[in-house]
């Protein structure tokens, strides 16, 4: 005898072979078999593509497999759903892009790109002071900046004066990316 295994929330998982039960067989005359946990003699419905059989305790039913990653079309947040059947509403399958510029769009069942400029200014001016405080890290630590400010303040103004043409250099290149050019 075949018994057919599902997990917790009822999935088909698989199917064994039952063992032979000697005692309740002895007792009976005829083959009684072990049937194990989470697992039923019901065989279950044929495989459906985009379909899982799930055991509801009494049958098998077949659920759309909405198991997995989804990210959420409003914000690209990750949900991950452990139950087949869930609704997946406002849900997509595609990864976001990390760009914070990204929004789902509905017509292509795509994540398009918005230009900077098409973004609300609270989000340019947060985008701008990001990118001028990543480009000014890539040459100088925060801790080398305060020295810089620390040495000018006793007088030594010549590396400060580097500093402040290269901080000038990146807000401009910034203003560039995130505004366009002037």
């Amino acid at each position: 005898m075949i018994a057919y295994s599902y997990d917790t929330n009822g999935h088909l998982i698989g199917q064994t072979d039952c063992q032979l039960d000697p005692v309740e067989t002895e007792k009976s005359g005829q083959p009684v078999y072990l049937i194990p946990a989470m697992a039923t003699g019901v065989e279950p419905p044929a495989p459906a593509s985009g379909k899982i059989a799930v055991w509801t305790g009494k049958a098998w039913q077949m659920k759309s497999d909405t198991r997995g990653n989804w990210y959420k079309q409003s914000t690209g947040e990750l949900v991950t759903i452990e139950t087949a059947g869930e609704p997946v509403t406002g849900l997509t399958r595609k990864e976001p892009p990390k760009d914070a510029r990204r929004v789902y769009d509905l017509g292509t069942d795509s994540w398009i790109i918005r230009p900077w400029t098409e973004m609300p200014a609270e989000e340019q001016r947060a985008e701008y002071e990001r990118q001028v405080s990543a480009k000014i890290r890539k040459r100088y630590t925060a801790d080398q900046e305060q020295a810089l400010k620390s040495d000018a303040l006793a007088g030594d103004t010549i590396k400060l004066t580097d500093f402040l043409a290269y901080r000038d250099q990146c807000k401009q290149e910034a203003r560039e990316a995130v505004y366009g050019p002037a």
